[in-house]
């Protein structure tokens, strides 16, 4: 895990990223297994990227999991609160 990015992988912004030879590191999405160039945005969740297609597309759940939180946990952060149907 780089120090500067807190990345498994790092981003082409961060200061640790090579840009010539070698030492260049190719970002894949993590999803759909395809290249991120370098000037595409993309999403990083625990150190693994995503492209941004893959997440517009996803389902809440799969969200979710992505995010390795509790499904109810999930909803909270995204602004569900829990009524009881009493």
């Amino acid at each position: 895990m780089c120090k500067l990015c807190n990345s498994a992988i790092c981003p082409p912004k961060c200061p640790n990223f090579h840009q010539n030879g070698s030492d260049q590191k190719v970002l894949h999405c993590v999803l759909c297994g395809e290249q991120i160039l370098h000037e595409q945005d993309y999403y990083v969740a625990n150190g693994f990227p995503y492209c941004e297609y893959c997440l517009r597309f996803s389902e809440g759940e799969s969200l979710i999991r992505i995010c390795e939180t509790e499904f109810s946990e999930g909803l909270f952060k995204l602004g569900f609160e829990h009524e009881n149907g009493r």
